[in-house]
């Protein structure tokens, strides 16, 4: 899945001027993935003096906190919802940076795959599965769970390196293709049946 460039359909729907530097993520509003720890950081990078956008893609549970919280950092000129979507690639295409602040829970997030299928640089946290997807400074960035301030120092890093951006989404998409294709998954299984298919021979003519 090659890079999209952003609608400017989406753009504007969400008021979001069309060279605006976006920060996204794409995942259920559940405690756990970390929105608020997100929302934190966001905020850190803007008093600093980004200027940027954060966009968050995803429905569920926790979306009034999450709301009370864009509201208690005086965010709202900044953070956009966008609700569940059920086509994400024109919404990751938005995204300059994909985030995923995830603190328990997670396995490999398709989300992630996905992001880096289309040669999205990411920052994650090392929760799960996350690190058998991002390998810290080589696909991505990854940094510890409700750590704030790291998550900050992160995404600030790829916001003021563009060419570090490019390298880390090329090769993020270079791992997703050779290690997570449906290819490549396919032939796992067909080595795992073969490996079982010997075993059982052997088995028979002990």
């Amino acid at each position: 899945m090659p890079p999209q460039e952003k609608s400017r359909e989406l753009l504007a729907q969400f008021q979001i001027p069309a060279d605006a530097f976006i920060f996204g993520s794409v995942a259920v509003l559940r405690s756990w993935k970390g929105h608020l720890d997100l929302l934190e950081a966001f905020h850190a990078l803007l008093q600093q003096g980004a200027r940027a956008f954060l966009l968050l893609v995803g429905e569920g549970p926790y979306r009034v906190v999450i709301e009370e919280k864009i509201a208690q950092l005086g965010l709202q000129h900044r953070v956009r919802l966008a609700g569940f979507r059920d086509q994400v690639a024109p919404w990751f295409a938005l995204m300059d940076v994909k985030v995923l602040a995830s603190y328990a829970n997670e396995g490999v997030p398709q989300s992630l795959l996905q992001a880096l299928a289309m040669a999205r640089p990411v920052v994650g946290t090392d929760v799960g599965g996350i690190p058998e997807v991002i390998l810290d400074a080589e696909t991505g960035l990854l940094v510890p769970p409700r750590d704030t301030r790291s998550l900050a120092q992160a995404m600030g890093r790829l916001m003021a390196d563009p060419d570090y951006r490019r390298a880390l989404g090329r090769r993020g998409r270079e791992l997703v293709i050779e290690k997570f294709s449906m290819e490549q998954m396919a032939a796992e299984i067909e080595a795992v049946y073969e490996v079982l298919r010997l075993r059982r021979e052997e088995e028979g003519r002990g």
